[in-house]
């Protein structure tokens, strides 16, 4: 809602780029701001990058790798999830896809064509304004150079070359190119964005735990995707024990050492780790979400392995089976997308509620529930209040230093809002309390409110960021 200059002006309290934004801005406006409207914006570039990983995939190991590679892109619930929901992260994954797969043109087919060069320069610019994990994304691309440059079996000319030198310059050139028009057109605003510090609620992960959840995400969603994969794994067995490892891993091109795999082995790796490693020290990787960029490599190389080594009615059985899976998880009635148990709270509080009754959000509650009034036609029927009160600037993020440093500060301002709430509610009147048992906000919320009110109802329904509604009124 509103113009440009007011979603400007919302970023600069959030921490992200616009592009993403700006689409849905623009997509609501031509095709409204229902939640089926708003979700087919992901629903396309989910839809794009599985077109991408099957390109990639085909380029690489050829046409059978290509197709199962996009067979588990699609059926990954990682990607699943993001393309049911409205944010960028699927359209991050579509960005990775298409500069991976420019990238490799340039680096590991020596394409000239300046096709390639603005393509994979425009791709990173993209990824970069969308979300700025895409630094990764670069970043790993950049040091599968320096692996296979390295590689020990059919070395690849030096890096001194001038094959090599021409392809690294335009890569080079591709990628100073993107991140120059990013510093010129949102550098300031990054500047402005991170004396946010919006990623202080994120917890510091396990690395080890965190990878391999990370990859477990990828491919896991049920029974049935287990026994796909184990088909599929099955698959690859008899071409291991009839033709021998050796050659099995010929076939797919020189194993470990082949160049193709060794980038997309790097690109994995080095997405997702190098952020694990960094967030040791200053947490800011989050299972679920930023992980993406790793999958689409992830599933161009599986794709890659299973096509080229497996056996091929055992590899059709798997894949079969992955589509019917994911067929019957996600087509279900019963099947609950992320924000659905929101848009239930939402109708719940607007049967129960009456005119200018308090709704209070603490932490990060607001943001979903909020929508869904607007789509049922009551957001001004409610007084809504957030507390922090400065999380009504910025809905998407909590600033944990504030609450932690200072504590006895957050006390008193909650200690304000609940008295400013309670002197202002009249006989009749209800406060639907957002409550999380396992946050400290929602527990003092909670304990200053029983002091005033007694509880009158508890809502049943958790939803994102919260497990249930309390209804207080006036003692």
């Amino acid at each position: 809602e509103g113009s440009f200059l007011d979603l400007l002006e919302a970023l600069r309290h959030d921490s992200g780029p616009p592009l993403f934004y700006v689409l849905l801005s623009l997509w609501m406006k031509l095709f409204g701001n229902s939640e089926f409207g708003t979700r087919m914006l992901s629903l396309i570039f989910h839809l794009a990058a599985i077109g991408g990983v099957y390109l990639v995939g085909r380029t690489l190991f050829g046409r059978a790798s290509g197709g199962i590679a996009a067979i588990l892109y699609a059926c990954s619930p990682l990607a699943a999830r993001h393309a049911m929901d409205t944010r960028m992260y699927v359209m991050v994954s579509c960005w990775t896809i298409f500069s991976t797969r420019h990238f490799m043109r340039i680096f590991l087919f020596n394409s000239r064509r300046p096709r390639d060069v603005c393509l994979y320069a425009l791709t990173l610019f993209f990824g970069l304004m969308t979300h700025y994990w895409f630094a990764f994304v670069m970043l790993a691309q950049f040091a599968s150079v320096l692996v296979v440059c390295n590689s020990s079996r059919e070395r690849p000319p030096s890096i001194g070359s001038p094959g090599r030198r021409i392809s690294l310059f335009r890569l080079v050139l591709a990628a100073g190119i993107a991140t120059l028009l990013m510093v010129i057109l949102w550098g300031r605003m990054f500047l402005l964005q991170w004396q946010n510090d919006a990623i202080s609620w994120i917890p510091r992960p396990h690395f080890f735990l965190a990878f391999g959840l990370s990859i477990m995400d990828f491919v896991r969603y049920g029974t049935v995707s287990t026994i796909a994969y184990a088909v599929m794994g099955l698959a690859i067995v008899p071409g291991l024990c009839g033709k021998g490892v050796a050659t099995c891993v010929d076939r797919l091109g020189g194993g470990f050492r082949d160049k193709r795999v060794l980038c997309l082995l790097s690109l994995i790796i080095v997405a997702l780790a190098v952020p694990l490693g960094i967030s040791q020290f200053k947490p800011i990787y989050w299972i679920g979400r930023q992980s993406i960029v790793g999958l689409a490599p992830f599933t161009v190389l599986l794709g890659g392995i299973v096509a080229r080594c497996g056996v091929r009615v055992p590899v059709l059985l798997g894949c079969l089976l992955l589509c019917v899976g994911f067929c019957v998880v996600y087509a279900s009635p019963q099947m609950e997308y992320e924000g659905s148990r929101d848009r239930d709270a939402a109708l719940a509080v607007q049967k129960r509620g009456d005119p200018h009754d308090v709704l209070l959000f603490p932490g990060l509650s607001r943001g979903t529930v909020e929508y869904n009034f607007l789509q049922i036609g009551a957001r001004d029927r409610f007084q809504v209040v957030s507390f922090p009160e400065n999380m009504a600037l910025h809905r998407g993020w909590m600033d944990m230093k504030a609450l932690q440093h200072h504590p006895q500060e957050a006390i008193r301002e909650a200690r304000r809002v609940v008295r400013r709430i309670t002197e202002q509610l009249q006989t009749g009147q209800q406060v639907f309390l957002f409550n999380s048992r396992r946050q400290t906000m929602s527990i003092i919320l909670g304990q200053l409110l029983e002091k005033e009110c007694r509880v009158r109802d508890t809502i049943d329904i958790g939803g994102s960021y919260y497990e249930e509604i309390v209804v207080y009124e006036r003692k």
